[in-house]
């Protein structure tokens, strides 16, 4: 399920990177 991956991906980014980078990433 790609949907599952993505979800899993963005939350291992939520730990690596700030919130403000990430939610710059999001928008774009």
């Amino acid at each position: 399920d790609i949907n599952a991956d993505d979800k899993a991906i963005r939350q291992l980014m939520r730990l690596k990177i700030p919130d403000d980078v990430y939610i710059e990433l999001s928008l774009t």
